[in-house]
Parts: C-alpha cells; structure tokens; sequence
C-alpha cells in the first residue's frame, strides 16, 4: 500500500495498493494523526479518466486509467493543443499505448501569479506527466536517488 497526493487539492491524499489496483481517495483533515508525512506519488482526474505518476518497488510508474505502464526509457509521453482542447499521448517504444484528450480548468490558475517557483506544469498533470518522461533528473529525484 503507498500514499498518492491529489495534484489539486492538498487535503486530498489516496491509498493505493498497487498490486490489486485498489485507489481510495481520503481527507488529510479526516485522517488526523494518520495522514501520511510522504507519499509515493502524485493522482489527478482529467476528463473522468485517473492518472498516476508514482514509484513503487525502486520503479517509477504512469497508470492511466486501468493501463498501468513502467516509466521506462522507451516510455514518452507528449501534451499538444490549447487549453480547451488538450491531447496526452503516452508511446511505448514509438507505439501509443495512451490517447486521452482533456480540459484545463483555469479557476485554479491566478492570474499574474507572482510565486517564483509556479509553472503551467503545476496545473497540467498531462504536462507533468510529459516533462517527467523525458527527463532522467526528474525521474532519479521522484526515486528519491537524487
């Protein structure tokens, strides 16, 4: 079992057990003493669709919806189209294994935010997902190797 932070909400943290696939959302409020310190992860749902990126066992993985995929090397994924019309493609050895179109919802976006360290990645999983893929610091730091 591995905790999962909400990429939208802080108080939103998931149980997940990897092995059975098994995903329960929970309240960091709630939770009390029991809230996780760490977690393992981060889970969003862009267009009723659950994606993951989180390690488990040394490994770092992607799940979009049931399809669950090892972030390999051969493993990359792309965000293209405006905010209204957005496409996460996930390839796998240059064949796609993921086709997902989605909404960016701007409410969570300030406009003229003047937080230094705040890119559109913080408000685009799929474009999280994509800068992770092709970034091998990025993968060794969510190991926790960096």
């Amino acid at each position: 079992m591995i905790w999962l932070q909400s990429n939208d909400k802080y108080n939103e943290v998931a149980e997940y057990d990897p092995e059975k696939g098994t995903f329960t959302i929970m309240y960091r409020n709630t939770l009390g003493n029991n809230a996780p310190m760490s977690t393992d992860g981060f889970f969003t749902i862009l267009s009723s669709v659950l994606l993951m990126l989180y390690k488990f066992d040394k490994e770092l993985f992607i799940r979009v919806g049931d399809l669950c995929i090892p972030l390999s090397d051969d493993v990359v994924a792309t965000v293209s189209g405006d905010a209204r019309n957005r496409l996460l493609i996930v390839k796998r050895s240059g064949e796609e294994v993921v086709h997902l179109n989605y909404m960016l919802d701007h409410s969570k976006k300030i406009p003229n935010d003047p937080t230094p360290f705040i890119e559109d990645e913080n408000f685009d999983f799929g474009l999280f997902l994509s800068n992770v893929s092709v970034s091998d610091m990025r993968k060794k730091v969510l190991l926790g190797l960096d």
